[in-house]
Parts: C-alpha cells; structure tokens; sequence
C-alpha cells in the first residue's frame, strides 16, 4: 500500500514535472526492476529509459545539528543499500519545505559527507586533507562518505550512492562520481542542470570537491 506524499515528496515531484524528468512515487519495485527488495524507495526517476532510484529526506524538528545531519544521511543510505547491485543511480534529496532549523548549504552539507570543518566553499574542500586525520573522521556526527575500515584505512561505507542533492527551488547536486573511495553508478550529466540548479562533484583525481 502506496504511503500519502510528504511535503518533501510533492515539492521534488514538482521539480520533476518542471525539468521534464518522469518521477513514479512508489512504484512496485519488485516488478519494476525484477527482484525481490526490503524496503521501498519514493521514486523511479527516469528521462529517455534512463533510471534513477530516488529517497527523499524530510526535516521536521525545530533544530537540525550536524550529527542529525548526518544520521539522516546515513539512513537513507541504508535505505538504499538493498539496491545496490540494480546498476541504477541511487540518489538522496533532502529538502525543507516546513522550514526547520537545518543547515543545507555548500560548506556544512559537504563536511557532513566527507568530515572536517564546515569552512570555504565546496570549491576549495580538499577530502584529502580529512582522509589523514582519523580524529576528524571518528568524530560522532561527520564523514557519511568518509570512514575507516578495521585497519584504520579511509572507506567509504556507503559505495553504492551516486549523490546527494538539496532541493530548495532548484536542485544542489553533489556528485561522488569519481570520489576515489567509490559511488554508485553516475547520474547523466543532463539531469539537475536548470536555471536555478547547481553540480559538484570531484576533480580528476577523486579528491578536491567542488563545481
């Protein structure tokens, strides 16, 4: 049984419909991609045949810190995990529509991937930097994409996401395509590119984040 759309639900179903991308709110996923699945995404977002498996994060709370952030983050990855071997983008949007207390701009949402200070611009944000310095990463609350395996090595957790967008009129998209500690599969470089729409992602190297 289909679950009623949120505020957040209807506000990225509209940006879909502006940006002619198709946006099916919870289809039956089983018979869409053929397999058996756990959980239930919001939407199949697709344009020409092209899929893209969307979650959408609401913030309701009055005050939203950084390590709220990052659980939030972190859940919907979790979310999304079962759909990890489909070869389709999966994709995180957080969105705000009631106007609660978070902060979603460049700086503190790429320090919440990545760890370290939310200072500078996403166009100055080494992960370099964060990789060598295991008391920023183990930090409660920091580093979504930024971890440590068993033997204290960076590792990203959560390789199976292709991004993070924001959506706030338009759409902020944060690319991990080439991120050196992996992602998901990419998300076509004609999607998320409107007026009022921004990309970043990493330079060659999968290190220095930023438009």
């Amino acid at each position: 049984m289909k679950h009623i759309p949120t505020p957040a639900d209807r506000e990225f179903q509209t940006y879909a419909e502006q940006h002619e991308l198709q946006a099916v709110y919870e289809p039956d996923w089983n018979e869409k991609l053929g397999g058996q699945f756990s959980t239930e995404p919001d939407f199949l977002v697709s344009r020409e045949d092209l899929p893209a498996i969307v979650e959408v994060r609401e913030f309701r709370t009055p005050m939203v810190t950084r390590k709220r952030l990052y659980w939030a983050i972190r859940r919907k990855a979790e979310q999304l995990e079962p759909f990890s071997e489909t070869g389709v983008p999966l994709i995180i949007v957080l969105a705000n529509p009631g106007g609660a207390e978070v902060d979603l701009g460049q700086s503190e949402l790429a320090a919440t991937m990545f760890g370290g200070p939310a200072t500078g611009t996403p166009s100055a944000y080494s992960v370099e930097s964060v990789l060598g310095a295991k008391s920023v990463v183990h930090e409660p609350g920091y580093g979504v994409f930024c971890g440590t395996d068993s033997r204290g090595r960076p590792q990203n957790l959560w390789p199976h996401i292709s991004g993070i967008a924001t959506l706030d009129h338009g759409i902020s998209y944060y690319d991990l395509a080439d991120y050196r500690l992996g992602s998901g599969p990419p998300v076509p470089d004609d999607w998320f590119t409107g007026a009022l729409d921004r990309r970043f992602g990493f330079d060659a190297d999968g290190v220095v984040f930023g438009r």
